[in-house]
């Protein structure tokens, strides 16, 4: 057979030449979903073989874009070569959804794109006994936003925390540059900051001074904020040592690392622990003494969605009954920003644009996020506060891209429907999401158009969507859980924030067509009556691991509230630390939590009292309402406390 095809001998059923499709004019007035898969294969093949000026015979239609070296600005311009030649519109980011030849002839010819069909789930009921309730939430992220009431001031008030690098980090004189070209420097001079990432109290964690100083700070912040999870939940050390509990931390930044080399300091005994990512979450379970799971997850942008994804399958399988799940990030070298600035992926100015048309990169920045979770009916047996609910979520992988570090449409479909599936909801079902939305000029695009084909199905109402990295910037290894964070304060309060630097919506979806809008301006979440506000999160690791998480309001509490609990009736308040410095610092933080937050001084105390765990130095005070509380407070003298204010050490 091979032998006669040779020497021409076989009879021609039909024939065409790449230079035919674009040769006979009446092809290009049909209709483009009536040909074959074979013509656009050829006219694709030619159009890169014109363009790369490479002989066509070498062209292999299984290779990717990607191995032809064409980046996101190539393939803009490809683009707009193919609509000119089909007469049909063609958006660039199908060459991220459909990264090879054959897989983009295959879509053009209508055989392709079973992703974006039916959604062939439905609603299941029994979902609801896996599901997984956050009850509590502790966190540092840019803006001084070292609380979840601080966070939420900052979502509220549609405050940019961004900021130019300060000198503690690295001299932008020295590393910056407008010339992204310029050799060791970066286009950018900014980012979302953290403050006092050396300040550190070791003693209290146990923690000697030498090995202190060779604990990456990622470490440090961890133990820290994780104490503060555990007391918004109302839960004390002491209370949970011992027990099945799991730890899952999203970390991926090694910066640290890369400081120890350069001052000499990787061979020091306490270097190997200090500076290992796997101990970020093996610290944790070592210093409360947890017996669970202890996991720690790098998967880039998307490890603390991920993580969280671990710890609600870890509860599910009864490997743990309570669990936390973290993510954490610090830029403490200049190194990555360089590597992602000439890689063309930073903003010019310093800020995520999502989902608007001027978009040019992200801005990355740091922070640490923790949450606490507990299977919902033990958090309601308990008596827990349940701030959101984890409905499902899902986990996949893009594959064979165009390139390592390309988006994916198809696979972030996979990855919410999913998710969807898991939670056994419906696409209609959800009202928001929080997307990953770096702010990128084809990445923001293609996850909008995932979005709208996996969410527009059967909608009565728009999807509403907005990204918290246009307050925050990037977190990287911890944005996931920072969306997370947003989006269960967002539920808990029936509000939704506003997306930042949202002007003019990105030209390349095709906003008229599709049931999405971004939330630009602060509104109430409104559902209909009997109807509980929803959402999804996303995260997409830049090597393909996506993320999607699905999130409900919190049940309606069996415990009918006091309707006066506090008139009439004075409440003792109590603060403890180690030492008198940390009482302090305790009592300014209590006066701006009173300033952030309506709270009942009732539900105050109890929480303050009883779930807490007691330190030597102590104060107490005596109030009848939250306003005088607070003004004994902000007008406190240690030298002579006065009525109703008591200090001790034990």
């Amino acid at each position: 057979m091979a032998q006669q095809y040779q020497n021409h001998k076989l009879k021609v059923v039909k024939a065409f030449t790449a230079n035919d499709f674009f040769s006979r004019p009446e092809h290009d007035n049909r209709n483009v979903t009536s040909l074959s898969q074979a013509h656009y294969e050829a006219a694709i093949l030619n159009v890169i073989a014109t363009e790369l000026g490479i002989n066509a015979e070498q062209i292999s239609p299984r290779m990717t874009f990607a191995d032809f070296g064409l980046d996101s600005k190539t393939l803009v311009g490809l683009a707009g070569i193919l609509e000119q030649k089909l007469k049909q519109p063609l958006p660039p980011q199908l060459f991220f959804d459909y990264p090879s030849i054959s897989k983009l002839a295959e879509y053009l010819g209508g055989q392709g794109g079973c992703e974006h069909g039916p959604l062939a789930t439905n609603p299941d009921p029994t979902k609801a006994q896996g599901d997984i309730a956050i009850i509590g939430i502790g966190c540092r992220f840019p803006g001084q936003a070292d609380s979840a009431e601080a966070f939420w001031q900052i979502l509220e008030q549609g405050i940019d925390t961004i900021a130019e690098t300060p000198a503690s980090r690295w001299s932008t004189q020295q590393y910056y540059d407008a010339d992204i070209l310029a050799p060791g420097k970066m286009a950018t001079k900014w980012g979302g900051y953290l403050q006092r990432v050396k300040d550190f109290d070791a003693a209290f964690f146990g923690i000697k001074d030498k090995e202190a100083t060779l604990l990456d700070p990622q470490q440090r912040i961890l133990l820290e904020t994780s104490w503060h999870a555990l007391e918004h939940a109302g839960l004390t050390p002491e209370s949970t040592a011992g027990k099945e509990v799991g730890v899952f931390v999203g970390v991926s930044n090694v910066d640290y690392d890369r400081h120890c080399s350069r001052i000499g300091a990787c061979s020091e005994p306490y270097a190997g622990t200090g500076i290992a990512t796997s101990i970020a979450a093996n610290r944790l379970s070592y210093f409360y003494d947890w017996r669970g799971p202890s996991v720690a997850l790098d998967t880039a942008c998307s490890s603390s969605l991920v993580a969280i994804h671990q710890a609600c399958n870890s509860l599910r399988q009864q490997e743990c009954r309570l669990a936390l799940a973290a993510g954490v990030n610090l830029i403490l070298t200049p190194d990555l920003s360089i590597t992602f600035s000439k890689s063309g992926m930073m903003a010019a100015d310093g800020r995520c644009k999502t989902f608007d048309d001027s978009a040019d990169g992200y801005v990355r920045s740091e922070g640490c996020g923790v949450v606490i979770l507990k299977p919902l009916a033990d958090a309601m047996v308990d008596g827990d506060q349940v701030i959101a609910v984890i409905k499902g979520s899902a986990v996949t992988q893009d594959g064979r891209s165009n390139g390592i570090t390309a988006p994916n449409g198809p696979a972030q479909v996979k990855t919410i429907r999913r998710a969807l599936h898991n939670a056994g909801l419906q696409p209609r079902d959800i009202q928001f999401v929080e997307s990953h939305g770096t702010g990128t000029e084809l990445g923001d695009p293609i996850e909008l158009q995932a979005l709208a084909n996996a969410y527009s199905e059967q909608r009565e109402h728009p999807l509403m969507v907005g990204a918290v990295k246009t307050n925050i910037g990037h977190l990287e290894s911890a944005a996931g859980i920072a969306g997370v964070i947003k989006t269960a304060l967002c539920l808990h309060k029936q509000l939704l924030p506003r997306n930042l630097h949202f002007n003019t919506p990105n030209q390349r979806f095709d906003w008229a067509r599709h049931p999405i809008r971004v939330n630009d301006q602060i509104q109430p979440w409104l559902t209909e009556a009997g109807v509980p506000r929803r959402a999804g999160v996303s995260s997409f690791g830049f090597g393909g691991t996506n993320a999607h998480l699905i999130l409900e309001e919190p049940p309606t509490s069996n415990i009918e509230p006091n309707p006066n609990p506090t008139t009439g009736s004075a409440r003792l308040f109590c603060l403890s630390a180690k030492d008198r410095s940390g009482l302090q610092a305790q009592v300014r933080q209590y006066v701006n939590f009173l300033q952030q937050t309506d709270c009942d001084l009732q539900t105050l105390c109890i929480s303050q009292n009883c779930n807490r765990t007691h330190f030597d130095e102590r104060l107490a005070l005596v109030a009848d309402n939250v306003a005088e509380l607070q003004q004994s407070l902000r007008q406190l003298n240690w030298a002579n406390l006065g009525k109703n204010i008591f200090s001790s050490k034990r």
